[in-house]
C-alpha cells in the first residue's frame, strides 16, 4: 500500500461529510479578512524584492526546461555509475516540478488579482478564499509529486476532523520540507484556513510572498530587536478565530540542527537558567520551544483546541549531501497528531510553561522512536 492509499483511507474515514461551505467557516462575519497582509512590507520594499525574485524564478524555469533534455540523461548516467536508486534524476525532476509550480502559481495569482481588480470578486472573503484554494492546489501538486518522485511512504496517526472548533497547531521544524505537511494533511483536505507564523526569509519564494501576503499570515522578523512588537502582531492572528480556522506555529522558531541545540544549551548554562537547561537537556531531537510567541498565543487563546504535530523521516532533506546520498528515496515519513481540548489547557503562565514543555517532550519522544542515533550526530550532553 503506497502513501496515497494510506492517506486516502485516513481521509475517507475522517472526512465522510463534504467540506464546510464558505458561509460556515469564513462568512458571514468577515472581521478576519482584515488580517490579510498583516505586517506586510512597505510598497517599495515589497516590490523591490518581487522585481528580483519573480523574473529570477521564471528565468530558472526557462533554463531548466531548455537544459532538461541534456541534464536528465546525464543525471541518469551518473546514477548508473554510482549505482544509486536514480537519486540525481529524481532530484532534477523535483526541481523542475517545483519551478513549474512556482511559475503556474505566480501566473494564477496574477489572474486572481486581475479578476478582483475588475470587480468580479467583490467580496474580500471570496478573494481570500480563492487565494487559499490556490495555495492548497500548489501544496497538493508539489507535495504529492515529491512523495511519488522519491517513492516516499507516508504514515499518519492521530489525525482527526478539526473542523468543529478552531485550533492552535504546533509543529516540529527540521526542514523546509515540513512546512507543507500541515497544509497537505490538515488545511487542504479539511479546508481549514491556517494562519501561519513563519520566518520572513521564506518570502524569497515568490508564490509564498504573493499569495501568503494576501492571506492572514505573519512573517516574523527574527533578530529584529523588537520582540514585543513581533509578539503583539502574532497575537493579532487570534482575532475572530472560528471553526474552520487555525493558527500554525513552529515553537522552536528555527530548524533543528545539533549545532543550534548545543548553542542553546550553552546559552542557558551561561544565563544560569538551571531549570530550562535541565528541561532542554532532555530534548535530543527537537529544540526547546521559544516561549514568547507560544505563550502569547496560549495565554490569549479565545477557545481553540491545541493540536501538536510530530514527524520523523524528513531529516535527510536538511542538506544537499544527504539528498545526494539518496536518504530520502524509499523512506517512510511518519507523522503523529494529538489534540488537547481547550478545556484541558491549563491557565496561568507557569502552568502553561510546564504544560508546553511536557507536550514538547512528547514530540521529542516520538521522533526518538524512529530517528537513527547517528542521524544528527548528536553528542552526549552532561547535566549541570
Amino acid at each position: 500500500m503506497n502513501h496515497l492509499t494510506i492517506l486516502d483511507t485516513v481521509r475517507s474515514k475522517l472526512f465522510q461529510t463534504s467540506p464546510p461551505r464558505k458561509e460556515q467557516i469564513g462568512q458571514p462575519s468577515c472581521d478576519w479578512t482584515s488580517l490579510a497582509g498583516l505586517g506586510r512590507d512597505p510598497f517599495h520594499r515589497l516590490w523591490a524584492r518581487r522585481i528580483f525574485t519573480v523574473p529570477l524564478y521564471f528565468l530558472l524555469l526557462g533554463l531548466s526546461l531548455v537544459l532538461a533534455p541534456l541534464a536528465i540523461p546525464l543525471a541518469a548516467l551518473i546514477d548508473l555509475m554510482r549505482r544509486s536508486p536514480w537519486v540525481l534524476c529524481r532530484t532534477i525532476l523535483f526541481l523542475l516540478l517545483y519551478l513549474a509550480c512556482e511559475g503556474a502559481g505566480i501566473t494564477a495569482s496574477f489572474f486572481l488579482w486581475l479578476a478582483a481588480s475588475l470587480g468580479r470578486n467583490r467580496s474580500a472573503a471570496d478573494y481570500l478564499w480563492r487565494n487559499f484554494a490556490l495555495q492548497n492546489l500548489w501544496v497538493r501538486v508539489l507535495a504529492g509529486g515529491a512523495f511519488r518522485l522519491f517513492s516516499i511512504r507516508l504514515e499518519v496517526e492521530g489525525l482527526e476532523d478539526y473542523r468543529g472548533r478552531p485550533i492552535l497547531l504546533f509543529c516540529r521544524h527540521v526542514s523546509t520540507a515540513d512546512t507543507v505537511l500541515p497544509a497537505y494533511l490538515v488545511a487542504e483536505p479539511q479546508r481549514i484556513l491556517l494562519r501561519y507564523v513563519i520566518k520572513r526569509e521564506l518570502l524569497l519564494d515568490p508564490c509564498l510572498d504573493i499569495v501568503g501576503n494576501r492571506l492572514p499570515n505573519y512573517f516574523v522578523r527574527r533578530g529584529s530587536g523588537e520582540s514585543e512588537t513581533e509578539i503583539e502582531r502574532v497575537k493579532c492572528l487570534l482575532r475572530d478565530l472560528r471553526p474552520g480556522h487555525g493558527v500554525l506555529m513552529y515553537p522552536e522558531g528555527t530548524r533543528f540542527t545539533p549545532s543550534k541545540r548545543e548553542r542553546i544549551l550553552k546559552r542557558l548554562a551561561e544565563k544560569g537558567d538551571r531549570e530550562s537547561l535541565r528541561r532542554a537537556l532532555g530534548l535530543q531531537f527537537v529544540l526547546p520551544p521559544r516561549l514568547g510567541g507560544s505563550l502569547a498565543i496560549l495565554e490569549n487563546n479565545p477557545g481553540a483546541d491545541a493540536v501538536f504535530c510530530a514527524h520523523a523521516g524528513l531529516e535527510s532533506t536538511t542538506s544537499i549531501g544527504r539528498l545526494w546520498r539518496g536518504g530520502l528515496v524509499g523512506s517512510t515519513v511518519r507523522v503523529k497528531f494529538w489534540r488537547v481540548p481547550y478545556e484541558e489547557i491549563p491557565r496561568g503562565k507557569e502552568a502553561l510553561i510546564e504544560w508546553l514543555w511536557r507536550e514538547w517532550s512528547r514530540v521529542n519522544a516520538f521522533v526518538g522512536r524512529y530517528v537513527q542515533p547517528g542521524s544528527f550526530r548528536l553528542g552526549p550532553s552532561r547535566s549541570p
